[in-house]
């Protein structure tokens, strides 16, 4: 016993992992009202001509230049900021019919 050399113990090393990379991809989760989606697309960078979307939104814009007659260069960016903000209100509009109350207890309902 005298010749042995006591060993040092091996440290646990623990390694701590970094979590999932969340919902998969076009996850429905914690989805409110669709805003910022419909908002996103608007800008351009996500709106393919053989969606709904752009069809609903050429139709209102031609609704709008057929009532102007022949609109001016100003007069076709003004129908198509009024074409978008149609939308978005169009949105919202469903959002809050579809809440069971705007107000609960007393505090502003927060969709939750």
């Amino acid at each position: 016993m005298e010749n042995e050399i006591a060993q040092p113990r091996k440290q646990t090393v623990y390694k701590f992992t970094k979590p999932g990379p969340g919902a998969p991809k076009g996850s429905q989760n914690n989805f409110k009202h669709g805003y910022y989606a419909l908002k996103v697309k608007l800008q351009g960078k996500d709106l393919d001509k053989r969606t709904a979307l752009y069809h609903a939104l050429m139709e209102q814009e031609n609704e709008l230049i057929a009532a102007l007659g022949d609109p001016s260069p100003q007069e076709r960016i003004l129908i198509d900021d009024t074409v978008k903000h149609m939308l978005f209100a169009a949105s919202l509009d469903r959002y809050l019919i579809q809440l069971k109350s705007i107000v609960r207890n007393g505090r502003v309902h927060s969709g939750r």
